[in-house]
């Protein structure tokens, strides 16, 4: 069915970096159409033109929404110091969490570390994206007498391969950079909100 087709080329190691990963994406996509091209080079060319259509708008895509695991965000989108001492800052996470309704797993004063529970999405966004969930787990770290870093780290999944014979498996979710920095600011501001000036 497909003549003189060649294995993909190797593609680039992935970068940190915000304009690196564009450049990284975008020569991606070269390989990718390259290869994809010599892939269907002997197919008629209605049907090749159908196919190179399809491939490059889901390539498109890809690179204007730009998937990013919760994890994958930089440390400083999801970090915060706060005018506050270490004790009140530790409280102001905790209070923020149960006023949210997480359940929190443990809480460790010493080291500064809270994590909770998973935490369902429910009502219509899970019904119109399937099912999802998070789990918050934050780093607290004085950094002078008055002022403490708060470093969240987020873990998001989504339920797959479900039908109606068995349950379907929690995987790892990707969202768009910019929401999950949204939804990072949703819990700093959380905290912040929670200490008492």
């Amino acid at each position: 069915m497909f003549h003189g087709v060649t294995p993909l080329q190797s593609l680039p190691e992935p970068t940190t970096n915000r304009e690196e990963r564009h450049k990284v994406t975008m020569r991606n996509a070269q390989i990718l159409t390259h290869d994809i091209f010599n892939l269907f080079q002997g197919e008629s060319a209605m049907k090749r033109n159908i196919y190179l259509t399809t491939i490059l708008v889901i390539l498109t895509a890809m690179i204007l929404t730009g998937c990013a695991t919760m994890q994958s965000i930089d440390v400083n989108a999801r970090s915060r110091t706060f005018d506050a001492d270490y004790s009140a800052t530790l409280k102001a996470a905790v209070d923020y969490l149960n006023s949210d309704g997480w359940q929190i797993a443990s809480v460790d004063k010493d080291l500064g570390l809270i994590n909770t529970e998973f935490k369902s999405v429910s009502g219509l966004a899970s019904i119109l994206s399937g099912e999802e969930r998070y789990k918050i787990n934050f780093s607290i770290q004085k950094q002078s007498a008055a002022q403490t870093k708060v470093i969240a780290n987020m873990l998001h999944e989504k339920k797959s391969g479900g039908n109606e014979f068995k349950s379907g498996e929690w995987t790892q979710a990707n969202m768009t950079e910019g929401k999950a920095i949204d939804k990072y600011n949703e819990i700093l501001n959380g905290v912040q909100l929670k200490i008492i000036k």
